[in-house]
């Protein structure tokens, strides 16, 4: 059976306090569930133009059913296996998209 969101996204607590530049401390222990994803790694090195034409080369774009509520930029993250609860990766969210079809950021 083919799982299309094996993966759980984990979200600081307390995200809405940033620093002076605008990224969530790194102090953040806290992490509460947001909902399944589905996390890829990156292997061939792919890039994305961050806004303000940042190019950012990500560890893994996660994919997010539809109505994901979006993450700030910057914001710090983890994602687990869903099925032995293992960790994937940890990083800081950026560039969260919403689409009628799903939602993705970058790690």
């Amino acid at each position: 059976m083919f799982d299309l969101y094996p993966n759980v996204l984990m979200v600081a607590r307390g995200s809405s306090e940033h620093d002076e530049n605008g990224d969530v401390p790194s102090m953040a222990k806290e992490f509460a569930e947001v909902g399944i994803c589905m996390a890829v790694k990156n292997g061939s090195g792919q890039m994305i133009t961050l806004s303000g034409g940042v190019q950012y080369r990500y560890e893994y774009v996660v994919y997010m059913p539809v109505g994901t509520l979006p993450i700030k930029d910057g914001t710090p993250v983890k994602v687990y296996d869903g099925h032995d609860d293992s960790l994937l990766t940890t990083g800081k969210a950026r560039s969260f998209i919403s689409s009628p079809i799903g939602c993705k950021m970058w790690i």
